[in-house]
């Protein structure tokens, strides 16, 4: 474990409070529960000599932040830092024992690019949230991989909690084989755009015959109050569908009853394909 990593996730966590970042959690109907449960925080512009200063006062390592891509020196300004988590909010990534390792910086501002930036840490391989995902996926013996952090959040705050995610970033075989270590079934829910139906296709390469592998697509369009909504991933299926829980479950249920999950996925595929 790494204290550094710690230090700067509780950092982030206390510059959260009436910034930016807040209200934009706010907005993604976020609680202040939620922040708390998931260690959520934000990273302030111009705050970098701040932050040096609170590692150092904590006995953490200052030429650690350099290592992992947090802050940098600038060379052109002697005695000035930047950084790339600047006004972004910040997502600790954690093993599956809790111990910080890295996080995630999502821009919440007009402009800001890329989307993600991310400290030094294997990725690839750490799927998001499965320290807390773990003991509902035994019970289940079912685990979901989503993309995004946010779904994993808005999962846990409707009571699906065995919900992981690859963060941003594309489905690794290692996401999927470290979810394997806690339940049988794992079940990743693509966007259901051309995108996320691509994507499917490479991760239906990844089954094998030691668990069961499925990929599910979510509706494009739900009936709501009269009116329809469309919806895009998991997040928007239980905030903008005014979905719950057991809605989730019956659909997913209803998806893998008849037929087998990659032969759905196949077939939607080959009918994008062809238009």
């Amino acid at each position: 474990m790494s204290r550094t990593i710690e230090l700067v996730a509780r950092w982030c966590y206390e510059q959260l409070p009436d910034s930016l970042g807040y209200k934009y959690f706010q907005v993604r109907e976020i609680s202040d529960n939620e922040v708390r449960t998931f260690g959520l925080g934000y990273f302030p512009k111009n705050s970098e000599r701040q932050l040096i200063d609170y590692v150092e006062k904590r006995d953490g390592d200052r030429q650690e932040l350099f290592k992992r891509a947090i802050v940098f020196e600038d060379k052109l300004r002697s005695s000035s830092f930047y950084s790339m988590f600047s006004s972004r909010v910040i997502i600790p990534y954690c093993t599956v024992y809790g111990e910080v390792i890295g996080f995630t910086g999502r821009a919440i501002e007009k402009g800001q690019e890329p989307k993600y930036v991310n400290t030094i840490f294997l990725k690839a391989q750490e799927p998001y949230n499965l320290q807390k995902a773990k003991d509902e996926a035994r019970e289940r013996d079912t685990i979901f991989i989503v993309e995004g952090h946010v779904c994993c959040i808005t999962s846990w705050r409707k009571g699906l909690r065995n919900v992981i995610a690859g963060g941003g970033t594309a489905i690794t075989q290692d996401h999927i084989l470290k979810a394997t270590r806690y339940a049988k079934t794992v079940c990743v829910i693509v966007d259901n755009d051309d995108a996320g139906l691509k994507a499917a296709q490479k991760i239906l390469t990844f089954a094998r015959d030691d668990y069961v592998l499925q990929v599910l697509v979510l509706p494009k369009i739900l009936n709501l109050d009269n009116n329809t909504v469309e919806i895009k991933d998991l997040d928007d299926f239980f905030v903008k569908g005014k979905r719950s829980k057991d809605d989730f479950w019956n659909f997913y249920y209803e998806s893998f009853k008849l037929i087998d999950s990659s032969q759905i996925l196949r077939e939607r595929v080959n009918r994008i394909e062809k238009i």
